[in-house]
């Protein structure tokens, strides 16, 4: 569905980051717009706030000045991370005019409303079409290119050290990718067990050999009823009987329903104990006519790196949100044209949900305050555009 913009629109641009920085605000970072006799490409910030008009969502963008606004020069295809507080991370991104890659890091403190120019020890490679995540005060920075093409290097920066440490182990795991997206989730390292796996096991627990035991060691009683009428005080105490095995089999049905509770809620438990975090690279490039199709996870404590899943086609230049541990996937380039396809990764299962515009190189994120997806910007058959969608995941 097409978001109902109040006021100014913007620019057509690709290549540029939607964040989430506040609840119903999201920020616009950077983008370039390609025509035939020029190239524009963005330096500018926009906040896109999303009220409630008439009872109907709506945005309205708005420019955003930062102090040190000069530090940041016009690119695409960099970075960006938010850090769930205060802090905007931005690394990297192309420069068509200057024919390279940037290898700055940025920093937007929302607090103070100024960018600051991050010093970097251990600098990683200028590159673009990158992706970057926060997490536990690291910024985990994967692939990308540069002009000698794909890269597939592994970093992460601890930002009080302002270091960077680059995992190499993980680029023996990898290949090169570009135009890929990633995020970090948790989830079980066991990646063939499923949520239905997950219900048999109960259901097995629960067709144990104990129950049956419990059920065949409940006594049996034949009940006789005497003939004569005046003999009450026997059926009486017969139906004491009977009254209280019924009850005794009513409390052995709660004491079982008990204890499948908690074996469900146990499992539970250890499932979530088990998960662990892994950053989730999506589809990508190699090289020109290299195109990837798989889901990889790189786990986030051993450096080992999984298939995790295949796509149905090879995907670039899609755009993905993460919203409660499941990854959507939108748009994108397979190989053939300009993919109208939204996927949902969840509970280590990949699945087609829905049809889309075609539309390729967008930004997207989820905002949680509205439950919806937004998206903005990218380019479609007719050339680049600037209309912001809304998805409900």
């Amino acid at each position: 569905m097409e978001l109902k913009i109040i006021g100014q629109s913007i620019s057509a641009r690709g290549g540029s980051n939607l964040i989430q920085y506040a609840p119903g605000k999201c920020l616009l970072i950077g983008g370039v717009q390609r025509m035939q006799d020029s190239i524009i490409e963005f330096g500018q910030f926009w906040t896109l706030t999303l009220p409630l008009k008439d009872g109907k969502l709506a945005g309205i963008w708005q420019q955003k000045e930062f102090l040190n606004q000069e530090l940041y020069t016009g690119r695409s295809s960099q970075a960006a991370t938010f850090d769930g507080v205060n802090k905007i991370y931005i690394f990297g991104g192309q420069q068509f005019t200057k024919n390279q890659s940037s290898d700055e890091l940025f920093c937007i403190d929302l607090q103070e409303e100024k960018i600051h120019l991050l010093n970097q020890k251990n600098r990683p490679k200028g590159r673009n079409s990158h992706s970057i995540n926060y997490y536990n005060n690291q910024l985990y920075l994967f692939g990308g290119a540069n002009e000698n093409g794909p890269l597939n290097d592994f970093h992460i920066y601890d930002i009080e050290r302002q270091e960077w440490k680059q995992i190499e182990y993980v680029s023996q795991q990898i290949s090169a990718r570009e135009m890929h997206t990633s995020h970090i989730i948790k989830i079980n390292p066991n990646f063939s067990k499923t949520i239905s796996d997950k219900s048999n096991k109960i259901v097995d627990i629960f067709k144990s050999n104990d129950n049956s035991e419990q059920v065949q060691n409940i006594k049996k009683y034949n009940i006789q009823i005497p003939e004569q009428p005046e003999m009450s005080q026997p059926i009486q105490e017969v139906d004491e009987q009977q009254i209280e095995q019924i009850q005794q089999i009513e409390q052995n049905q709660l004491e079982e329903n008990k204890k499948e509770y908690q074996l469900e809620q146990q499992y539970n438990l250890n499932e979530e104990q088990n998960q662990k975090d892994y950053l989730i690279v999506i589809g990508g490039r190699s090289g020109p006519i290299e195109f990837k199709s798989t889901i990889i996870a790189i786990n986030l404590q051993n450096y080992k790196v999984d298939v995790l899943e295949q796509l149905p086609v090879p995907l670039i230049c899609h755009t993905s949100a993460c919203v409660n541990n499941k990854i959507f996937i939108i748009g994108g380039f397979n190989g053939e044209g300009i993919s109208d396809k939204i996927f949902c990764y969840k509970d280590q299962k990949l699945e087609s949900i829905e049809k889309f515009n075609q539309l390729m190189a967008s930004a997207s994120h989820y905002v949680k305050e509205i439950d919806k997806i937004i998206v903005f910007g990218g380019c479609n058959l007719e050339g680049d555009s600037n209309t912001t969608y809304v998805i409900q995941p």
